[in-house]
């Protein structure tokens, strides 16, 4: 087995005879007066050995963000009290349609303001779609950005919990309280595999995948949940020849939630600075050209790994 460290060979296997040496993937190398556990991974890449699965997750992540990234101009400039049609009818599902249709397609009525839930909710579940899609393409940014994304995920939790407990239909707010619950427990689950991530590589590689993978399931389910609603409304429109009704009055909690208790240019402000700070310094601040990257697995150590695929142990 080869150091890449302090370039000196190790044998694998210290019973053995002079000259005879095991071919495990998975050995124990002391480096520096520190004993590390390697596990050999074989590399992936997006134009690679990427799966086609991945490529699909990958794509349905890109077409949620961007699909919720063309609402945010109208959650910006809604008026719960304004004078148009729109506005007087309350904050609807699927905002963006209901423009590009000039009013033509409606959709239910949310009881949370635009800004301070709406707006904030949107921006916090994109980012987290698109931490998802680069994690696909090099996994071990997985461990990396780890407790950024868990950061996020448990913030996000937190934020839907006093939405979660308006629902008025039980299933609807059995599920929404589930899902914050699910979030916040993998969250911090997620936290304290990346602090013992040293005590055994091969098992917090396999629990961070779980942790995610959880995590992108309920961003899954959520965001794609809205197309099948947009296809039945439309269904709905060839059928009868107009569109389904949902009412000319807002749900009667809008404008009188927890999130209401502040005023909107508090959720629209903080908008901003995250974006700015997320979406524009801080990818800037990271960028960087990998010079690193072998041609050979035996190149590629356990840290610059872009893979959950672990070898098997052959003798």
């Amino acid at each position: 087995s080869y150091c890449t460290c302090c370039c000196k060979f190790a044998d694998a296997e210290r019973g053995a005879s002079e000259g005879k040496r095991s071919h495990l993937h998975q050995y124990t190398l002391n480096c520096r007066g520190r004993v590390q556990n390697f596990t050999t991974i074989k590399m992936t890449s997006i134009t690679g050995e990427q799966h086609l699965g991945s490529k699909l997750l990958i794509f349905a992540a890109l077409l949620i963000s961007l699909w919720n990234l063309f609402k945010l101009p109208y959650y910006i400039q809604f008026d719960a009290n304004g004078d148009s049609l729109y506005e007087k009818g309350g904050l609807a599902v699927s905002i963006n349609l209901c423009f590009w249709t000039n009013g033509l397609y409606e959709g239910s009525r949310l009881r949370d303001p635009a800004c301070n839930f709406v707006l904030v909710h949107a921006t916090f579940a994109i980012t987290l779609l698109v931490m998802v899609a680069l994690s696909l393409m090099k996994t071990a940014w997985q461990r990396k950005y780890g407790n950024y994304f868990f950061a996020l995920a448990l913030v996000l939790a937190v934020h839907a919990f006093p939405s979660s407990l308006t629902q008025v239909v039980a299933f609807k707010k059995c599920n929404a309280v589930i899902t914050c619950l699910v979030y916040f427990v993998t969250a911090i689950w997620g936290f304290k595999t990346l602090r013992d991530y040293d005590t055994d590589p091969a098992k917090a590689e396999k629990h961070l995948q779980i942790q995610y993978n959880v995590i992108v399931f309920f961003l899954y389910v959520f965001g794609l949940l809205e197309f099948p609603i947009v296809a039945a409304n439309l269904v709905y429109y060839f059928k009868n020849g107009v569109m389904e009704k949902f009412g000319e009055t807002p749900d009667p909690l809008f404008n009188h939630t927890i999130y209401d208790k502040l005023p909107e240019k508090v959720g629209m402000t903080f908008f901003f600075v995250f974006i700015t700070v997320v979406w524009l310094w801080w990818p800037a601040k990271i960028v960087e050209v990998d010079t690193n990257v072998g041609t050979n697995k035996s190149d590629v150590t356990a840290g610059e790994t872009t893979s959950l695929k672990y070898d098997s142990i052959s003798a």
